[in-house]
């Protein structure tokens, strides 16, 4: 799955190692971080942040190849210095 691929290829670069990596319910793939989790979808990426509400999931449209939006980006944690 290419925007699986994506995800963690900025990832290992950009982020502390995930805490766990799934199968997702669907045909996907989670990454989890203790902030937030991302399920990986053919076309999107959507994001449980931490202690969720419903109403806090949010997902956005990926093509692979293509760069991220600046709040996937920001939902990230970010590898410390």
């Amino acid at each position: 799955m290419a925007n699986a691929r994506d995800l963690l290829d900025f990832a290992r670069l950009h982020c502390p190692p995930p805490d766990e990596i799934m199968k997702g319910y669907w045909s996907t793939i989670c990454a989890s971080w203790s902030t937030a989790e991302f399920e990986v979808f053919e076309d999107r990426i959507e994001v449980y942040p931490a202690d969720f509400e419903p109403k806090d999931i949010w997902y956005e449209w990926h093509t692979a190849g293509e760069p991220f939006s600046p709040a996937l980006l920001a939902a990230l944690p970010q590898r410390e210095a």
